[in-house]
């Protein structure tokens, strides 16, 4: 047995404080109100990271990111975010450009509505 190294641990594997980064697009007066600091302190602790998105920049330039966030609608995000899909189909998106479409769109809300089989109640409630 003199013949025997000592054993030596191996060090533990280093480990990435983030391993899942978030990337998150809100309009201004949302963004205190939505991202606080304790949803920060949780996502960090579960090794997830929060990433601000600038709109005014190539989305597809901003990541890599695991999952993208939003709530912009206007016509020259919705293009960005159509890029972005082609260049990572596998990122999902919330909300995907076709489903804001089609919630934006007025008259496609009221035909779910006249669709709704639900009894008239005329009076109070």
């Amino acid at each position: 047995m003199g013949g025997m190294a000592a054993e030596q641990e191996a060090p533990a594997p280093t480990r990435s404080p983030h391993t899942y980064t978030i990337g998150y697009a809100l309009q201004p007066d949302k963004l205190d109100t939505v991202i606080q600091p304790p949803l920060v302190a949780m996502a960090a602790e579960r090794g997830m990271r929060l990433l601000a998105v600038d709109p005014s920049h190539s989305l597809v330039d901003q990541g890599p990111f695991h999952l993208l966030i939003h709530k912009l609608y206007d016509e020259s995000w919705r293009a960005q975010l159509e890029a972005f899909s082609a260049a990572h189909p596998t990122v999902p998106v919330v909300d995907p450009p076709a489903a804001i479409g089609h919630l934006l769109d007025r008259g496609s809300m009221l035909d779910v509505v006249s669709e709704l089989n639900a009894p008239v109640h005329v009076g109070s409630m």
